[in-house]
């Protein structure tokens, strides 16, 4: 093997890919390699690196509440930083299907307030780095919300839970450079993050009628090492879903079985009174 390969192999964002996989199915994901999805921008097909499902179990109902993990693996090669704004997108970047999201959140006050995209008070919303000529970063953006949106559009599943996600090595991290924090020494103070926030209002075309839709999104950027972390924040978020949509269908079973009731007692009293009226 030639040293410019062994060079492109050492570096290569697919050694995250391969380690993050094992990662995930230690941890009893199901992972698909390599998947394709539609591109609405150039009407071609395009990679995501790693698309990771689990199954929860709805008590009592026999359905299945699905959570999907959109993950693109890279090996950033130039310092990144990113531009911090206020977080005002955080709740309608949570990306749930089938199910009213208010009233998730109504039937779990926890999950309104410690979901991880409403918790951070501010997130990415521009990025600045040297010789981004191949846009390595926005498409480490944008890739993992196209294949979000086409295979949420495109899935059978009546229940599920979304998560764009970017998982890189090759640097420590990223500097979170807030609006007033640009004069030199205050850049000399920052410390790269290895995890945060990247926030966008993304627009695209609706693959089955072409209309244009617009979406908040959140895309957490998880240093290669905090993936266990980041993880165990899913299945947080997860359980307190799963056990807010048991509650629901519970309360709708409660109000189907006080509505029979009520219907048979007006049949009751109905038949009663026809008694009456006739005599007997």
């Amino acid at each position: 093997m030639n040293e410019e390969l062994k060079k492109i192999i050492k570096k290569s964002g697919n050694n995250v890919h391969m380690r993050t996989v094992e990662k995930l199915e230690q941890v009893g994901w199901t992972v698909g390699l390599s998947s394709y999805y539609y591109d609405d921008t150039t009407n071609i097909p395009r990679e995501i690196d790693i698309v990771a499902e689990k199954q929860y179990g709805l008590k009592g109902t026999g359905d299945n509440f699905l959570v999907s993990l959109f993950m693109e693996c890279k090996y950033f090669k130039q310092e990144i930083a990113f531009r911090m704004h206020s977080n005002t997108q955080g709740k309608t970047a949570i990306k749930i299907k089938g199910v009213n999201l208010d009233e998730v959140l109504e039937q779990d006050s926890d999950l309104g307030r410690k979901h991880h995209y409403i918790e951070e008070p501010s997130v990415g919303k521009l990025y600045d780095t040297k010789n981004d000529t191949d846009r390595t970063v926005f498409n480490a953006i944008t890739q993992p919300i196209k294949s979000l949106i086409f295979f949420r559009d495109h899935g059978k599943d009546k229940v599920a839970m979304y998560y764009p996600i970017v998982l890189y090595d090759g640097i420590e991290g990223f500097y979170c450079v807030e609006r007033y924090n640009i004069a030199g020494k205050d850049l000399d103070a920052l410390s790269p993050m290895k995890n945060t926030l990247f926030g966008v209002k993304y627009s695209y075309k609706n693959v089955l009628n072409n209309d244009l839709k617009t979406e908040d999104f959140c895309i957490d950027f998880i240093h290669e090492s905090e993936l266990g972390f980041l993880l165990d924040v899913i299945e947080k978020e997860a359980s307190e879903v799963q056990k807010a949509l048991e509650l629901r269908y519970f309360k709708d079973s409660d109000k189907e079985e006080q509505e029979k009731r009520d219907t048979e007692e007006v049949q009751k009293k109905h038949i009663e009174d026809k008694k009456k009226s006739v005599g007997l």
